[in-house]
């Protein structure tokens, strides 16, 4: 796992993660309406996608069309996308000082490709060395919402990319890599039950954010 390093970000960055169908979208939509970060921007954006570029790799990776796409050749196209996404989006908000939230982000691919597709994830850590470098989320959410409930969603929404229809393993082995990660790094990953109301994981987050922005104004 990467580890902080001793370069000091102006802007704060801040990942939402969690399973298909754990309210992602509904939380973004609701800090969209609500959040403020006084004197700064907030600029949401998300992976894989985000710029021109990596929006076009989403479309390749996520397309149903492309369901006997090599594992690694994946892992590759998302961490272009992210070097893109870094490059083009991330990394220039940080240093006009805004706030950058994004819908998934590098611990995507460790639940993904190492907890669900078994990837060597020494494979991401070299990857992480040369494409995330300093450009480590100062907090990441992680909704915690049972499986089962998660694949429910799933299915009502109709529309489904390729991620979405794998099966009840598959979704398990990526959420135990997600709690892994949480365990692993406390002080970043705050894990939030996502089976409470809409509101009320809102005003959790909200919290969270708020804090973590003011403790970043006052360290740097």
């Amino acid at each position: 796992m990467i580890m902080r390093g001793s370069g000091v970000k102006k802007g704060v960055l801040i990942s939402i993660e969690g399973i298909e169908g754990c309210g992602k979208s509904t939380l973004i939509s609701g800090l969209k309406n609500d959040l403020m970060c006084e004197g700064r921007q907030i600029i949401y954006t998300r992976e894989p996608g985000g710029c021109k570029i990596s929006e076009e790799i989403r479309k390749i990776v996520s397309s149903r069309e492309n369901d006997d796409i090599a594992y690694l050749t994946e892992l590759l196209m998302i961490y272009a996308a992210r070097n893109e996404h870094i490059d083009k989006v991330i990394n220039p908000s940080l240093e006009k000082g805004h706030v950058v939230i994004t819908d998934r982000y590098y611990d995507s691919s460790y639940a993904y490709q190492v907890g669900g597709q078994k990837i060597n994830p020494s494979i991401l850590e070299a990857l992480d060395s040369w494409v995330v470098k300093e450009a480590i989320p100062n907090l990441t959410i992680l909704l915690k919402v049972p499986i089962e409930t998660c694949l429910e969603r799933v299915n009502q929404r109709g529309k489904v990319d390729r991620f979405d229809e794998q099966g009840v393993d598959f979704f398990m082995n990526v959420q135990a890599e997600f709690n892994s990660r949480a365990k692993e790094d406390p002080s970043r990953v705050v894990v939030i039950e996502g089976t409470q109301t809409e509101q009320a994981v809102l005003e959790q987050v909200k919290a969270q954010i708020e804090n973590k922005v003011k403790a970043c104004c006052m360290n740097g």
